[in-house]
């Protein structure tokens, strides 16, 4: 999990008995319940050492998500 942002939401990162989970640069905004933030975090993979990527920063997930969310003609309508 990295860079998300979470708001008002309860129990925002569980894992599950099965589950593993690396957390990496998250916000959570007034949340309630449970945050697991590395559960078996070393059997998480990189993906780093499958293909490059480059993180965003998540304070702009609340302006971004809306701006690109929904229908685009790329993908069609």
């Amino acid at each position: 999990m990295e860079t998300s942002y979470f708001e008002n939401v309860n129990d925002p990162l569980i894992a599950g008995p099965n589950a593993t989970i690396k957390s990496n640069w998250l916000i959570f905004k007034d949340c309630t319940g449970q945050t697991m933030l590395d559960v078996r975090s070393e059997e998480v993979f990189s993906a780093a050492e499958y293909y490059e990527y480059t993180l965003r920063d998540p304070y702009d997930v609340p302006n971004d998500i809306p701006y690109f969310a929904g229908p685009s003609e790329e993908i069609g309508s």
